[in-house]
């Protein structure tokens, strides 16, 4: 009975691993012929966005670029969930240039604490004068990331941002920031 179970795993294991091959070519397919930018954002944003494979890493790292549409933008942010420096960096310094929504840039915020990426404290600290909550609520946690030390709650938005600007001009005294990544680059794409 436990030999039958095992088998029956690694077969269903092994089907849908050929399936979610089968349907990473098919979606890449789908993108290299999309004409539209709204379609490939769409198949971006959509299609890929929960796919893990490192083809597509591949073929967003071929597409990554430093203009501000929404096409780069999701580009830069698949990469970005990955770890991958560049695509940090871009978003970084495009920070308010993308037509995208307030809500969509808090997941941008999320990346910059995750891999803790010192470029974009400032950034962050500026964003704890938005008026999007959300904005606001990513921002702050991404900078608690950076400084983990720091109060969980504050009586106001300018107590938080005094307290983080006091913090980073600290940080910068003391010795150079150093950034940590928690994965590796994006892969060598050949």
């Amino acid at each position: 009975m436990k030999r039958q179970v095992i088998i029956t795993f690694f077969l269903i294991a092994t089907t849908f691993s050929a399936f979610a091959s089968d349907k990473v070519d098919e979606v890449l397919s789908k993108l290299s012929h999309a004409q539209e930018e709204s379609d490939r954002v769409h198949i971006i944003s959509f299609d890929l966005w929960n796919l893990d494979d490192p083809r597509i890493e591949c073929e967003l790292v071929k597409r990554l670029s430093s203009e501000t549409t929404q096409e780069a933008y999701y580009v830069a942010q698949y990469l970005a969930k990955k770890g991958n420096k560049k695509a940090l960096e871009i978003l970084n310094r495009n920070n308010s240039g993308y037509p995208i929504s307030s809500w969509q840039w808090s997941y941008t915020l999320k990346e910059f604490g995750r891999y803790k990426f010192v470029p974009a404290i400032p950034i962050l600290i500026e964003s704890l004068d938005a008026a999007s909550l959300n904005v606001v609520n990513e921002a702050c946690k991404a900078l608690q990331a950076f400084f983990p030390d720091s109060p969980a709650t504050f009586q106001s938005l300018e107590e938080m941002k005094g307290y983080f600007m006091k913090r980073y001009n600290e940080s910068k005294q003391v010795a150079p920031p150093v950034c940590f990544y928690m994965q590796a680059l994006a892969p060598i794409c050949r």
